[in-house]
């Protein structure tokens, strides 16, 4: 019965780690594209007053 239960714990242990490596991945792409969005979307006006 412990042989099963550390083997369920060890499969959700291992299943988590997977899970947050990939929603930490997401999160980091997600986040650099609002940064980016941000940074063009403060960038343009000067851009364009420049331009005209």
């Amino acid at each position: 019965m412990l042989e099963r239960f550390r083997l369920v714990t060890v499969i959700a242990l291992l299943v988590i780690a997977v899970l947050v490596d990939f929603t930490g991945k997401m999160m980091s792409v997600i986040s650099d594209g609002v940064l980016i969005g941000l940074a063009i979307y403060f960038a343009y006006p000067l851009v364009r007053k420049a331009t005209c």
